[in-house]
């Protein structure tokens, strides 16, 4: 697994969002929204992520500290407004060396299905606190226990307070049906999540990919699965 500093996703669609949406005439092209990011980045600490762990505690940092998400929006702004009037010249929407963003890949032989994150929270359905101690388990449509894409990935996983209830998955990548042509197939799954004292819940959910000639081996927060929370009742 690759590492990867997480909040470079973050960043980057926050940027995206604001400069399309920014009223005010600035460029809006790749060279100065990378420009942005970087002015960003480089004015915060990174964080690595390799673990379910990693994950869990990232969420929850978005979840519930808004002033680190606060702090992120305002450096956005101040970017914005530094790097534009270095640059009053370039203001169109197009230059002629569009700088890519994007993500290192294995190059495959076979079309393979990589599979996102998959993140979810656990409820009391009394008192809507976090539940410690619930086991959560990850299978396909037919009961199949779905195998993780490292040994950092814990399926079943469990719950716990100081996380706020928080699980992860990251389901490993297999081989399409079809090796000739990329395919697009809808993936069914469920959790299934128990605690001593609570009633069992199975949740079912379902996703599109792609097959492609390239193995992702690092985290994509912009394709991360949120699912929707889980209320155990009594």
């Amino acid at each position: 697994m690759r590492l990867k500093n997480t909040l470079e996703d973050l960043v980057y669609n926050l940027t995206d969002s604001i400069i399309s949406s920014y009223k005010e005439d600035i460029p809006k092209n790749s060279k100065f929204k990378l420009d942005v990011v970087c002015y960003v980045l480089n004015r915060i600490l990174p964080e690595y992520i390799i673990s379910y762990r990693g994950l869990i505690y990232e969420e929850m940092e978005l979840k519930y500290d808004s002033q680190k998400f606060t702090d992120i929006i305002s450096l956005i702004y101040d970017a914005i407004r530094t790097i534009k009037s270095r640059r009053k010249e370039d203001i169109s929407d197009n230059i002629s060396e569009e700088i890519e963003w994007g993500y290192t890949s294995i190059e495959s032989e076979d079309y393979i299905f990589n599979f996102p994150q998959i993140i979810g929270q656990v409820f009391n359905s009394t008192n809507f606190e976090p539940i410690d101690g619930a086991d959560v388990l990850l299978v396909d449509e037919y009961n199949n226990k779905i195998n993780m894409a490292s040994s950092l990935w814990k399926n079943p996983i469990q719950t716990f307070i100081k996380t706020n209830g928080i699980f992860t998955f990251w389901p490993k990548s297999i081989k399409a049906e079809n090796n000739s042509i990329p395919i697009e197939k809808v993936f069914r799954m469920k959790i299934i999540v128990s605690k001593e004292g609570f009633l069992k819940e199975e949740k079912f959910f379902s996703f599109n990919l792609k097959s492609e000639k390239t193995i992702v081996n690092q985290i994509k927060r912009g394709d991360i699965i949120n699912l929707e929370p889980v209320y155990l009742a009594k």
